[in-house]
């Protein structure tokens, strides 16, 4: 009954999405369908129009990321060079980490990010704090998933543009509402999309490097060790003998409260091999007294 009262609507609603798919459909197949086959790292920008629908993607987009790992003479003064290294390149730390620094092999770990444009050199900065243990790099091509991205960004700005207009005309409460929740959809459609194009468009600009730091044993802090071997080992002994006099004193303890139990066995079991020996002892002496 709703679909025979609203045919008319619904009609107007249909035309309206296909329009819209075929004008963005239209404006794909006007974009740039080729790519610079330039390796070099590039922020996907885009130009759109009043409506969304015109964008470009200049050249390839490469996600950039590295891991490494190094050996430094001191944790916390080289995490500080290091920060102080990728700020003046217009990087950022994202992440940081500080693990054991009372030990004798402290650790820690940073997250930056740099310009893409200076990814080469900041790995070169980066492996003058210490000396390098192991280097790892990967690259991703995200030319493709950005186009793609717009595509659908401009189709469903399209269709909103199409759905606000249909708001515009009169009609009734039910047809107003029903095209109020579709426009709340493609809407949050959009803001979602959006915020992916974003993150992944951040990724292309700024690269992460994530740096693990170790650190060997100082030499001042094993010369300490040695220095304080007597005090130590005095320190040592002292805690081993109170643990035995502990265990000694538990022990006799525990003999005085379990005694009612053991000392009549005990005692009984004594005095029957005290009076044998006393009894095999006395012919014996009968036989030496009548020689």
């Amino acid at each position: 009954m709703w679909l025979k009262r609203n045919i008319g609507f619904v009609i107007v609603v249909s035309l309206g999405l296909l329009v819209a798919g075929c004008s963005a459909k239209d404006e794909m197949d006007s974009a740039p369908s080729s790519y610079s086959g330039s390796a070099e790292p590039s922020g996907a920008s885009a130009t759109p129009t009043s409506t969304g629908a015109s964008y470009s993607i200049p050249s390839r987009s490469i996600v950039l990321q590295a891991n490494v790992s190094l050996r430094v003479d001191e944790v916390e003064v080289a995490s500080r060079a290091l920060s102080s290294k990728v700020a003046s390149m217009g990087g950022y730390v994202s992440a940081s980490t500080l693990g054991s620094l009372g030990s004798e092999n402290p650790q820690a770990r940073l997250e930056v990010r740099v310009p893409s444009a200076k990814f080469d050199k900041a790995l070169e900065a980066i492996r003058e704090v210490g000396t390098l243990l192991g280097l790892q790099i990967t690259t991703e091509d995200v030319t493709g998933s950005l186009f793609d991205m717009e595509a659908r960004l401009a189709t469903l700005r399209a269709t909103e543009e199409s759905i606000r207009t249909l708001l515009g005309r009169p009609g009734n409460l039910d047809q107003t509402i029903a095209i109020r929740e579709k426009l709340a959809q493609v809407r949050g459609e959009i803001e979602a999309l959006a915020a992916q194009r974003k993150a992944l468009s951040d990724s292309v600009t700024f690269s992460r490097i994530q740096i693990d730091l170790s650190q060997s044993a100082k030499a001042g802090y094993l010369a300490s060790k040695d220095t304080n071997w007597l005090s130590e080992s005095w320190a040592s002994s002292v805690v081993g003998l109170s643990s035995v006099l502990r265990e000694v004193g538990s022990g006799a303890v525990a003999i005085a409260v379990y005694s009612p139990l053991w000392l009549p066995p005990f005692a009984g079991l004594y005095w029957l091999v005290r009076r044998k020996r006393l009894q095999s002892a006395s012919p014996a002496a009968e036989v030496q007294f009548r020689l």
